[in-house]
């Protein structure tokens, strides 16, 4: 009885010992094998975060936009997959890299923080999968359970067995362990080489890190700070008095103010100075300083980087040469000529006796010489005038180029304005003698205005502009001569260069600027055939600003080619929108200037528009004045035309016999039109001689196969004859004014109505 109670004891005994088996072995695996696991992703999420925290001290805020070197650091012999991730968040939970979708399974997640300076900057997030685990465990339960099965047996003939195989799996478990300490040894070692690297790459970029208590003088430099400084060698303490001692008065205390800065305030301190170093040389620094705070908010220690970035300096001096002074002639540009002039009105405020002059020019017949010999030819002739110029002022004086053919001449403490007017006449002497360009002597010549300071102005913009207005005065007077500002200056010079800088602006933003149309009527079938484009100016504050007013400046400012290409475009879109909309198409006539064929590149404008548009070419109209032809052009010009015409566009002559009339341009220059100047037309009713000269050159176009349009038509009986002489198209007040596009078609027509009805 006892033995079989000693048996069901020991039974039941095994029982509980098989239940316990199969329960707490898989469940002590689990929990071992949990916090294992937990223990090693804290360890790598604490690991790799501090790499990081490392990258980015060095790399500040631009951490962030390093996701692929960050990447890189921080994958070490870890793979991302399903099961397993690591990823990087910005301190806004911005993601740097890595994923946040969830990881098969229920995940496992550790957080480690990225400090910048003790500042939590981001969280680097490393997830595992419950799966592979659970696996484990439930592998382990199945082996658990076979084992049990043998628990009786091996209960009963050797509890020793049993005690041998736990130790062997407990030895097992030690051996898993130590290799994943030797992974953790191999990933220290990474670390270190790493760390190694970061300090290589800190020596490249000249940039160290420096450490100093609250209340303390001395400094803790890093050995690359130590090196950049000299201060081994020298024996130098690093200490703020020390260090101020090598700075000028100025930076000594901007250190010692970002210091009180980052102390007394949450923010980083940046400035740069000028260091001597330890081995005697001046370099640039610039500093940063931070404070690291304690729990309760004070300052308990400053740190921060120095870098080197005297190179830097070097670079920024250069590209400011760069930036003040003209390539062509190596005097100072426009930039420049503006500071000197601040410069002077700043010596002038402090020192009542400074005097003196600016003698702005502006050089007579340069656009000829330009257009004529070419660019080269123009560049060789600025460089050439900006030595006369110096050859010319050998005292005190400053001389610069503001661009295209404009110079300026800034003389100081000169006694009187007669001595001014004497170095005028001197420069315009000097300049109106010729210039040889090439094998080709060129005579130009110069207009100087003059502004006295500080009579004819005390502050910069005065000065300018007053010199401005002189220049611009003995330009009216007939050029090749020097006019000093006065008072009383003509408003209307004053009224043409405020138009001059608002057309500018006009042109910029084409806001105030308009295109008007004046209809082309064909004279046997009555009806409308095209439009001239006409350019009107709505300015803002003076209203409606005449066409002779505003393209006179436009011409002598440089800005006609720009107004050109806008109405070209405008033009030519209007044309094809009345054709999306249903219209008839009708031509588009569109003058061109002698400056968009010489400074531009007008062909290939045209085909840009044509295309950007999808007019047909046939649609489009050039008109070209006499004016752009002179013998030593004249193959140029046909050049251009040839290119134009090959685009299929139409050419006409505009203004016929009022500038230099040739026989030769018809003949030669492929134009399809001609274009009767009004002088012709005005009264030719009247004039019976007027009627034979009208007549001839009528019969001369159409002989050489040209549509002939008569502009300026306003009467019936002028409207009659060009009927009876076989003229094709007339324009002119007749049949309307210039108008807008939305209004012209409609205006034009009931006028051909009315005239048919009066006839």
């Amino acid at each position: 009885m006892q033995e079989n109670s000693i048996q069901a004891v020991l039974r039941r005994s095994a029982f509980a010992i098989i239940i316990y088996l199969i329960i707490s072995l898989p469940f002590i695996f689990f929990t071992v094998s949990y916090k294992s696991e937990n223990d090693h992703m804290s360890f790598l999420a604490e690991l790799n975060a501090g790499k990081i925290s490392n990258y980015v001290i060095v790399n500040g805020a631009l951490w962030e936009y390093h996701g692929f070197r960050l990447n890189e650091l921080v994958k070490l012999n870890n793979v991302s997959d399903d099961l397993f991730t690591q990823s990087v968040y910005s301190a806004k939970d911005k993601l740097v890299f890595g994923t946040d979708e969830p990881l098969f399974w229920h995940e496992i997640e550790q957080l480690a923080p990225i400090y910048l300076y003790e500042t939590k900057v981001g969280v680097l997030s490393v997830r595992s999968s419950f799966l592979p685990l659970l696996w484990d465990t439930a592998i382990v339960g199945v082996f658990a359970s076979l084992i049990s099965l043998f628990v009786h047996i091996l209960i009963r003939r050797g509890p020793l067995r049993f005690i041998n195989h736990t130790l062997s799996r407990l030895n097992q478990e030690r051996i898993k362990k130590n290799l994943v300490l030797d992974d953790l040894r191999q990933a220290e070692k990474k670390l270190a080489k790493r760390s190694d690297q970061l300090i290589e790459a800190q020596i490249i970029g000249k940039i160290g890190d420096w450490t100093l208590k609250v209340g303390e003088d001395v400094f803790f430099l890093s050995p690359v700070t130590r090196n950049m400084l000299y201060l081994d060698e020298s024996g130098i303490e690093p200490t703020i008095k020390n260090f101020r001692s090598r700075m000028s008065k100025q930076d000594g205390e901007q250190l010692t103010d970002a210091i009180s800065q980052a102390i007394r305030t949450r923010e980083t301190a940046s400035i740069d100075v000028d260091f001597k170093s330890g081995d005697g040389t001046c370099i640039r620094l610039s500093i940063n300083c931070t404070a690291i705070r304690d729990q309760y908010g004070n300052a308990k220690k400053l740190t921060g980087t120095i870098q080197d970035i005297s190179d830097r300096r070097k670079a920024e001096k250069q590209l400011e040469s760069l930036a003040y002074f003209d390539s062509l002639t190596g005097l100072a540009n426009r930039a420049m000529f503006k500071r000197e002039i601040v410069n002077i009105v700043s010596r002038m405020d402090k020192n009542k006796e400074t005097s003196g002059a600016i003698l702005l020019m502006d050089l007579d017949r340069f656009k000829e010489v330009n257009d004529t010999l070419g660019h080269t030819a123009g560049d060789q002739l600025l460089c050439k005038v900006a030595q006369r110029i110096s050859d010319t002022l050998r005292g005190k004086y400053f001389c610069s180029r503001l661009g295209g053919d404009e110079f300026a001449v800034i003389i100081e403490d000169v006694d009187g304005s007669d001595i001014t007017y004497v170095y005028a006449q001197k420069i315009l002497d000097s300049l109106s003698k010729p210039f040889l360009i090439g094998e080709t002597e060129v005579l130009i010549g110069t207009s100087i205005g003059i502004a006295a300071f500080p009579e004819d102005g005390k502050n910069s913009e005065a000065l300018i502009t007053h010199s401005d207005l002189a220049l611009y005065r003995a330009k009216e007077l007939g050029r090749g001569q020097y006019v000093r500002f006065t008072a009383n200056m003509s408003e209307v010079a004053v009224r043409k260069m405020a138009l001059a800088r608002d057309l500018r602006e006009a042109t910029k933003h084409g806001k105030e600027l308009e295109v008007w149309l004046q209809p082309q009527v064909d004279i046997k079938d009555n009806k409308i055939v095209g439009f001239e484009a006409l350019m009107r100016w709505q300015h803002s504050k003076l209203g409606f600003v005449s066409p002779g007013e505003f393209i006179p400046i436009a011409e002598s400012s440089s800005l006609i080619c720009d107004i050109g290409s806008w109405i070209l475009f405008e033009s030519v879109r209007t044309a094809k929108q009345w054709i999306d909309s249903g219209q008839e198409p009708y031509e588009i006539a569109v003058n061109v200037s002698a400056a968009q064929i010489w400074q531009g590149n007008i062909e290939e404008e045209v085909a840009n528009i044509l295309e950007e548009t999808g007019l047909p070419p046939h649609l489009l109209c050039l008109e070209l004045t006499e004016s752009l032809f002179v013998d030593h052009a004249e193959a140029t010009v046909k050049d251009t035309l040839t290119r134009l015409k090959k685009l299929g566009v139409t050419l006409a002559l505009d203004d016929f016999g009022t500038g230099y009339s040739s026989m030769g341009y018809l003949i030669q220059l492929p134009f399809d039109k001609l274009k009767v100047d009004r002088i012709f037309i005005e009264n030719v009713h009247e004039s019976e001689k007027m009627q034979h000269v009208l007549k001839g050159i009528i019969g001369l176009g159409k002989g050489l196969g040209m549509t002939i349009v008569a502009e300026g038509v306003e009467k019936v009986e002028e409207l009659n004859l060009l009927k009876e002489f076989d003229c094709d198209l007339v324009q002119g007040y007749l049949f309307a004014k210039p108008a807008p596009s939305d209004t012209i078609v409609q205006t034009t027509k009931n006028s051909i109505e009315q005239l048919q009805d009066a006839a």
